[in-house]
């Protein structure tokens, strides 16, 4: 296996930001920015090659993969009113590129199977986002918010390449014609919209109630994502396939913050933070890499299917037993019930 040395990498994140403010209790902004996200620890050195001997795909890692780069537009209106109640509306739109994704190689045989990242996916998002927050309260303070977004995405170029295409294409041997050669190319895909609503309530006792009753705080965070549609390729016979729009399961995410804070000189604050205090138990990520979520897919039972594998299973379903999740299960499920406990001083 050739290797090589990868080059070190830096990038520049330019952002603008400007707001007009026609009258006392409004403002209309304007937000500019290009941001980049480094590709995770498995995109970029972990190398699994040691399950080829029994026909696991090799998987190698590609350290100078290019960053994900996301460029960001937004528009906006805020109003304050009552000198309490903040009211704000905001338009985005994000192109993002050089998404991360897998490319298969097969050897002549099609009995070894490489796989390796490469920059091949983009992205654009847009929508729009509307909240009402109450900014001043001694006992309740929080926001509520509706986000629409709509995200189109795709890839570009062959999911798969074969050694000695110019003869196989021919039909030599029977390995492969072109109709295998040809079903493997770009595909846009449209995942339509999954609104989204966060809530976020403060409840507090000021520092007058005294030691005991006083200071106390409790944060509550939820958000609700419905599930919306995704299109997947469903295999008629052999390698022909269309898209199908498969239903998409809904997202919840709670947090909770209790903290009890002490007044003085130095001001010392005992908290606990619970993630997921329901302990919801939903899919990480649907598959750690491309092969466990092609085995994820294939496992679930849809409408159009026939026979036993005829059903109404959705995108994020796993609770069947012939639901397969791929050889890292351990990974699917990491948003379970978590506690942190914590102290923080402040000396004024």
């Amino acid at each position: 296996m050739a290797t090589g040395h990868s080059e070190p990498r830096w990038q520049t994140s330019p952002r603008l930001a400007l707001s007009f403010h026609p009258g006392k209790d409004w403002n209309i902004f304007f937000n500019y920015g290009q941001y980049y996200r480094v590709p995770n620890f498995r995109q970029l050195y972990a190398t699994q090659a040691s399950q080829a001997a029994w026909g696991y795909p090799i998987q190698l890692a590609n350290p100078n993969l290019p960053w994900p780069r996301t460029v960001s537009y937004e528009i906006g209106y805020n109003r304050l009113m009552a000198d309490t109640y903040l009211f704000g509306l905001t338009g985005y739109y994000q192109d993002i590129s050089h998404l991360p994704g897998m490319v298969s190689t097969y050897n002549w045989s099609k009995r070894i199977r490489v796989m390796n990242y490469v920059s091949r996916g983009y992205a654009d998002r847009r929508g729009f986002e509307v909240f009402l927050a109450k900014r001043r309260s001694e006992y309740l303070t929080g926001r509520i918010g509706y986000e629409y977004p709509v995200v189109t995405g795709g890839v570009v170029g062959l999911d798969t390449y074969h050694q000695g295409l110019g003869e196989y294409s021919r039909g030599v041997n029977g390995f492969m014609d072109d109709t295998e050669t040809l079903l493997n190319r770009s595909h846009e895909e449209k995942r339509y919209a999954r609104p989204t609503f966060k809530a976020l309530i403060d409840l507090h006792t000021p520092f007058y109630l005294g030691n005991i009753t006083g200071g106390w705080g409790l944060t509550i965070f939820h958000l609700m994502q419905t599930g919306g549609k995704a299109e997947i390729p469903v295999y008629n016979q052999g390698d022909d396939y269309y898209y199908y729009l498969l239903n998409r399961t809904t997202h919840h995410e709670t947090r909770l913050r209790l903290e009890k804070r002490f007044g003085g000189t130095r001001n010392i604050t005992l908290y606990c933070i619970v993630e997921n205090p329901f302990n919801r138990k939903e899919l990480f990520d649907i598959g750690g890499d491309e092969t466990d979520r092609e085995l994820y897919l294939d496992s679930l039972k849809l409408p159009v299917e026939e026979g036993e594998y005829r059903g109404s299973d959705r995108w994020g379903d796993w609770d069947r037993d012939y639901i397969r999740l791929g050889f890292m299960e351990w990974y699917q499920f990491m948003h379970r019930r978590q506690l942190t406990f914590g102290a923080r001083l402040n000396i004024n």
